[in-house]
């Protein structure tokens, strides 16, 4: 358990402040396409990228400074990035790890979703006169593949934090 003054990144902060900026600027920017029908711009969609990463990264920075909950979930997330628990784990670690598995295997099917979707629309704002063209089109089929990398990743965190819930089960209790 890190202490009161851990303050580290966990991976899945990194993640989500990073692909977060990757799928909300050009949606952002494909929605003013197709719905006010403005002219594509990669630098709105960079900044709007930039500006949404950098927010996430604050606000992960600011819940894990202040709350202890968030803290408690980092130390989860840098067990099953490590693929071990920490030597003092106990029996309260089970609610943890299974909390863990949940939020996992609803991110199998979230982050694919919302990756299809923002390719979709870039898809169609590249149809579109005023869009981004063959950019547009090599964008969305990059997004496709990172949500395809991300139900990879995220099944293999599954798996993770599946062997290491069986392992911690096997445990004898502490005395």
């Amino acid at each position: 358990m890190p202490t009161p003054g851990d303050r580290s990144w966990t991976p899945g902060d990194l993640w989500s402040a990073a692909f977060g900026g990757a799928f909300f600027g050009p949606g952002m920017q494909a929605a003013d396409v197709l719905v006010a029908g403005e002219a594509w711009s990669w630098a709105e969609a960079a900044l709007r990228s930039a500006f949404f990463g950098i927010c996430m990264a604050l606000a992960a920075m600011a819940y894990l400074r202040f709350s202890a909950r968030v803290r408690e979930r980092a130390a989860v997330e840098r067990a099953v990035s490590a693929g071990a628990l920490p030597w003092d784990a106990g029996a309260e670690w089970v609610g943890r790890l299974a909390a863990e598995r949940r939020r996992l295997r609803s991110d199998l099917v979230g982050a694919p979703l919302v990756s299809a979707g923002v390719a979709v629309l870039v898809a169609a704002a590249a149809l579109q006169p005023e869009g981004p063209g063959g950019w547009g089109w090599l964008y969305a089929v990059g997004l496709v593949l990172t949500g395809g990398l991300l139900a990879v990743r995220g099944r293999r965190r599954l798996q993770t934090a599946d062997r290491l819930l069986a392992g911690l089960e096997e445990r004898p209790a502490h005395a």
